[in-house]
């Protein structure tokens, strides 16, 4: 009866996991098969073969999910919309929670300019950028949703799409540094740590 309810609640516990990482980036569900990867194993070394057969089948599960998610090519584009677009607003409401908990400081302004970043077809995040001279964008939001966490976003816009840009007369982006984490990302999207009127401030050269 202790193996019956156990391989339930191993059961029970491994398919939540696989449905959480399906929405997931690459990172955590990587960690996610690795993980499960070790209980199958450490399950059919000790004989115990309820648990390791069920972590077996996640795993296969996982592997599945991993080889769409790298066969499938990411088609990645920028639409620029104006900043009241129904679409735009709508996304930054059912989004609101995310985009504050990242972006705290983040402020609606009308006189912003606004992108919808797609993936095919598909919405997958904001970029929201406020002109502050001639030369310069200063990052107001840049939101994407779980999914597509993993810097490939990220990489498209400041580095393959920088040109864009600058071809519309802009030589350099800036922002502000928000945690750890931010940091992290803005490193290796090159941008650079500057003070700028005693204020720290991230700044991308785009020439």
């Amino acid at each position: 009866m202790e193996n019956y309810l156990e391989t339930i609640l191993i059961g029970i516990t491994g398919i939540l996991g696989f449905t959480m990482a399906l929405e997931m980036g690459k990172i955590l569900r990587f960690s996610h098969l690795i993980g499960l990867l070790i209980v199958s194993f450490c399950g059919f070394f000790f004989t115990f073969y309820s648990p390791a057969i069920i972590s077996a089948c996640l795993v296969a599960g996982d592997i599945y999910m991993f080889s769409k998610l790298f066969v499938a090519k990411n088609a990645y584009n920028i639409l620029q919309v104006r900043s009241n677009n129904e679409y735009l607003n709508a996304f930054i409401e059912y989004y609101k929670r995310e985009i504050y908990h990242y972006s705290p400081f983040y402020k609606r302004n009308i006189e912003s300019t606004s992108f919808l970043i797609l993936n095919n077809i598909d919405v997958i995040g904001v970029f929201i950028v406020t002109v502050q001279n001639k030369k310069t964008l200063y990052i107001n939001l840049d939101f994407v949703i779980p999914q597509y966490r993993d810097f490939s976003v990220g990489k498209y816009i400041y580095i393959e799409n920088v040109q864009y840009f600058y071809n519309l007369g802009y030589e350099k982006i800036l922002t502000v540094c928000l945690n750890e984490t931010h940091k992290t990302y803005l490193l290796q999207m090159g941008f650079t740590e500057q003070e700028i009127n005693g204020e720290k401030m991230f700044v991308k050269s785009l020439v």
